[in-house]
């Protein structure tokens, strides 16, 4: 039995079990000894166990109600006998604490985050203008860095007070927006991964301001936001298109369609026999739904405009014709109970994902009125030699190494030593510098930052059960996990295996149980030395004959019979081709490599009988710890009471 997987999988299960506390009601459906049971965490685990079975019928629910009160009572005792409070364990469970908290942090902190962010962005479409100098893909340092200097310079005319339009002629490489003060028109989030910067910038700035230079997937931006309104959301609209290239009366024929339809004319008539849009013609002039930015601006804002189901525009004129449209439907912006779901895919790429988490964890140093003792960083910098980019560097002690480093306010506060031996401990950190193209201060700055990121992750850690009440059911779960496992280890699986006197007491009583299967004791007789007739003569006697007569009838001058026993089972008998019963023989077969005669006969049965303890001591075990198990199970009924409330369990039943 591997114990250490049963124990994985004991702590798994909880893993799951806890998340769904959360959101389930809080109603307690049972108390077993002092330990009480949501009707969320009984739910959840009844529909993880039963699947898609998972039907709520009595039967069901009374079966998995069993099954979960036996885990609690468990628990109990494992807590009566003080198991919890053993050093080990208590480590153990830590440990998975630290991991847990730290994934758990960073996933659900993280995504709390960009949710929240995002319900603040996606009310609002920003129209902005930028400053743009592009970076070609695979670009050279150089490349890179002229770009940058270039948006910097920009920036630099910008902070002397020169206008947005004239830096925007000046410097953006963008044709389509420098000549008109780089209004590139109204975005909304979420903006595609590479852009989360941007999308930043965008709703970070007030209006009529400028951000600092920031880097998308395409080069280097300053955005100036020139207007806020609220998010259009989604449309989706059907259009008439009369196409203006090459037809000098398109704007006539568009206002006698428009005309017919003003007078009563079906839409879906005037569209198949007027519309020159091919592709939608025959359906409506149905187009896809479509948010801000997908067509051009006059398309989208008499779209937008419409204000009702089939209400339609006045005819206008976009590059690739004349238009009337029509309202199918609107899709406004909804952030309700379905959000998160919606959008959690959405949000887990990876530069948003990993943007986000370096806010995050600076929101926490905010919150927690975190503070850096730079004076002591930088005296300590300035001690430094060239060995600090090698592994050979290690930390010296002085007296300023008790001295606090960084803090978050009153709560937690780590000193200069304890960051000198994060630095000797972490040197492929360091050594991602050297002495050629670095100083000393690149080093230590790059190993504070991961230093404080860590002293972040750990504070945030010992404030999660009070933040978060899920994870502390979850860590409560993980608890009850290991009690379960080294309660049932201590009073079962143990047991079972060391009792000696108790197993065999155990075989003895149930012997029965552990039965050999019936087998025949066949032999298997090679015929050599003689012709076939005489073979088949051999084959014929022996249904009837001993091979001991047959031995010593034909093996008188030379050596014909030879014969083998074994004993097998009625399957591999049949297989044989034996029929199962006395003096049966199947047919007989030569084999050319020894030139000789094979059959076997059925001398006799071998009746099935209690197999030895040593032969069959794994079942045994197996069956002795469910009887101790049983057993156990009884006397902790009567030492922890169990009170279910029947009418909220009357409630669960469907």
């Amino acid at each position: 039995m591997n114990l250490r997987k049963i124990k994985t999988t004991i702590l798994s299960i909880c893993v799951l079990s806890a998340s769904l506390l959360a959101q389930e009601d809080k109603e307690t459906l049972l108390t077993v000894g002092n330990l009480p049971v949501s009707v969320g965490e009984f739910k959840y685990i009844y529909e993880k166990n039963n699947g898609k079975d998972a039907n709520y019928s009595k039967a069901s629910i009374a079966e998995y109600l069993d099954l979960y009160t036996r885990f609690k009572l468990k628990v109990n005792e494992a807590k009566a006998q003080k198991i919890d409070t053993i050093p080990s364990l208590k480590e153990e469970l830590n440990g998975y604490k630290r991991q847990l908290a730290n994934s758990y942090l960073m996933d659900k902190g993280v995504k709390d985050y960009l949710l929240e962010d995002l319900k603040r962005k996606i009310v609002y479409d920003v129209k902005i203008a930028h400053i743009y100098i592009p970076i070609p893909n695979f670009a050279t340092d150089s490349v890179s860095k002229s770009a940058e200097q270039r948006i910097n310079m920009a920036h630099t005319a910008l902070e002397k007070g020169e206008s947005f339009e004239n830096v925007a002629l000046k410097y953006s490489e963008d044709n389509n927006s420098k000549n008109t003060g780089g209004e590139i028109g109204y975005y909304t989030a979420m903006m595609p991964n590479g852009f989360y910067l941007f999308e930043n910038a965008m709703y970070n700035t007030a209006i009529n301001k400028y951000s600092k230079p920031l880097k998308s997937k395409m080069g280097w931006h300053i955005i100036k936001v020139l207007d806020k309104r609220e998010a259009r959301g989604m449309i989706q609209v059907a259009h008439l298109l009369v196409r203006s290239k090459g037809n000098p009366t398109a704007k006539n024929s568009i206002y006698e369609i428009y005309n017919g339809i003003k007078s009563g004319s079906r839409w879906d008539e005037m569209v198949s026999r007027y519309s020159q849009d091919t592709e939608t013609a025959q359906n409506q002039g149905v187009l896809p739904a479509f948010g801000i930015n997908n067509y051009e601006k006059t398309f989208e804002d008499n779209a937008f405009n419409l204000k009702n189901t089939n209400d339609y525009s006045a005819p206008f004129e976009t590059s690739a014709g004349w238009h009337i449209v029509r309202l199918v439907q609107k899709f406004p912006i909804i952030i309700d109970e379905n959000f998160a779901k919606v959008n959690e895919p959405k949000i887990k790429n990876n530069e948003r994902w990993q943007t986000a988490r370096i806010d995050y964890l600076e929101s926490i140093r905010q919150a927690a009125s975190f503070s850096k003792n730079s004076a002591l960083i930088e005296k300590f910098t300035r001690g430094l030699n060239d060995e600090f980019f090698t592994y050979k560097w290690s930390k010296t002690n002085e007296n300023e190494d008790n001295m606090t480093l960084i803090s978050f306010g009153n709560q937690f506060q780590s000193t200069l030593g304890d960051f000198k031996t994060f630095a000797q401990n972490n040197s492929r950190i360091r050594l991602r510098f050297d002495n050629i193209n670095h100083k000393p201060v690149d080093a230590v700055t790059a190993v504070l930052d991961a230093y404080i990121e860590e002293k972040t992750v750990e504070f945030e850690q010992n404030n999660m059960e009070q933040k978060y009440p899920d994870f502390k059911a979850l860590m409560r779960e993980y608890e009850e996990g290991i009690l379960l496992f080294e309660i049932t280890k201590n009073e079962v699986w143990d047991k079972a295996n060391q009792d000696t006197v108790g197993l065999k007491q155990f075989y003895e009583v149930n012997k029965q149980k552990y039965m050999s299967e019936e087998k025949a004791l066949i032999h298997q007789i090679v015929i050599k030395n003689t012709d076939e007739k005489t073979a088949f003569n051999i084959l014929k006697e022996a249904s009837k004959s001993s091979i001991a007569s047959l031995s010593k009838k034909y093996n008188k001058k030379i050596k014909v019979i030879e014969s083998t026993e074994s004993n097998v089972t009625k399957e591999e008998a049949q297989k044989l081709g034996l029929d199962w019963k006395k003096g049966a023989v199947n047919a007989m077969e030569k084999n050319l490599g020894i030139n000789a005669y094979i059959f076997s006969k059925i001398e006799g049965f071998i009746a099935a009988a209690p197999k030895d303890l040593k032969d069959t001591r794994g079942y045994v075990v197996a069956d002795f710890q469910d009887s101790l198990e049983k057993s156990w199970i009884e006397s902790l009924r009567k030492k922890y009471p169990v009170k279910i409330n029947e009418n909220i369990l009357n409630n669960i039943y469907k």
